[in-house]
Order: structure tokens, then C-alpha cells, then sequence
């Protein structure tokens, strides 16, 4: 009985410490600003690989993820990001808006920011788990985020927006936890969508 527990216990720990390191291994590639994109990659993967193997490596995993996964990041991830940088600044502009053309436009571009979110969070588990080119990942990112929309805005968006406030106000959890923890939930939950795409 002791044993067991001991066992339990050191597995837990096990798992929390490769959590922290993961995170660590994220924050620190991810310093200079410009190299987030293979750095969320490769965490990705490495939270993918988890679920393969719950006590798998976490440093020479991330790196091989980081190498492999370099230009893939910044050719999905720049456009993706610029796209965001269009409709932030379209909400702003109709956000300030007092007539009713303004007031159409800013649920249009709502409408697409929901949508452009959804698709964001399918991007990476399909960039990381599909073998397909970035044009294909990307199609297919808009495909699933837009045909699973609801189950996204309803299990997975809420995770996120949870994640961040929590980095917000508690910066010691973000640098310790909430980047391994976002996508290892976000993994479950896009997995089986995933999987009935390519299953």
C-alpha cells in the first residue's frame, strides 16, 4: 500500500517537473520575441508526445521539435499572426463607431475575429499531428475551425481565455505551468476532431 502511493506520488511529481521544465525550455527560446513561433511548436510537440508516453523525455524532444519545426512555425505563423494584426485593428476602428454602418461592421468583424480564433487553435495540433503542407494545414485549420466552431467556443476558447487571465494576474503560474498545461488540454480536446478528419 505504501508503496503504491509512494509510486503515485513520484509519478505526479515526475509529471509536474517536466511541466515546469517545458515551460521553462518555452519561455527562455521564446525571449527574443522573434523565435515564438518554432518554440510554440515544438511545445506542442512535446505535449504531443506526452500523450503517447506519459513519462517521455522533455529537453531533447523540444529541441529535435524546435529544428524540425522551424520554418514551418514562421510560415504559418507570420500570416496567421498579420491576419489577427488586421482584425485587431478593425475592431478598434468600428469599436469607436456611433452610426449604424459602424455598429454592422464591427459585428462583421467579430463575427470573423470568433472565427479567425477558432481556426487559430485547430492550427497548431494540425501543424504538429498532420503530415501536411502549410497551405493544406492552414485550408484545413479554416475547414475544422469553422465546422467545429461551437464545441471550440464552448470546451476550448474558455481554456485559453482562462490561461491567459491566470497569466495575467498570477505571472508566477504562466512561468511555471500554463503554457504545458493550455496545450496538453487543448490536445485533448482538438484530438478526437482531429482524428475524425484523418481516423
Amino acid at each position: 500500500m505504501v508503496h503504491q502511493a509512494l509510486g503515485r506520488f513520484f509519478k505526479v511529481a515526475a509529471i509536474a517537473a517536466n511541466i515546469v521544465v517545458l515551460n521553462l525550455l518555452w519561455l527562455i527560446t521564446s525571449l527574443p520575441i522573434i523565435t515564438v513561433f518554432p518554440s510554440t511548436f515544438a511545445a506542442y510537440a512535446v505535449v504531443q508526445d506526452w500523450k503517447r508516453d506519459e513519462n517521455g523525455a522533455v529537453i531533447g524532444p523540444y529541441f529535435q521539435a524546435w529544428k524540425k519545426q522551424f520554418a514551418r512555425s514562421y510560415m504559418m505563423g507570420v500570416p496567421t499572426l498579420g491576419i489577427g494584426l488586421i482584425i485587431y485593428v478593425e475592431l478598434r476602428y468600428f469599436g469607436q463607431a456611433h452610426a449604424l454602418f459602424g455598429y454592422l461592421m464591427l459585428g462583421l468583424v467579430a463575427s470573423l475575429a470568433l472565427i479567425y480564433i477558432c481556426c487559430s487553435i485547430y492550427l497548431l495540433p494540425l501543424a504538429v499531428q498532420a503530415n501536411l503542407s502549410v497551405g493544406q494545414t492552414m485550408k484545413t485549420a479554416l475547414y475544422v475551425g469553422i465546422r467545429k466552431i461551437l464545441p471550440t467556443c464552448l470546451l476550448i476558447l474558455p481554456i485559453w481565455l482562462i490561461s491567459i487571465g491566470l497569466g495575467i494576474a498570477v505571472p508566477f503560474l504562466g512561468i511555471v505551468c500554463l503554457v504545458s498545461l493550455t496545450f496538453w488540454l487543448t490536445s485533448l480536446l482538438t484530438g478526437k476532431h482531429i482524428a475524425a478528419l484523418f481516423g
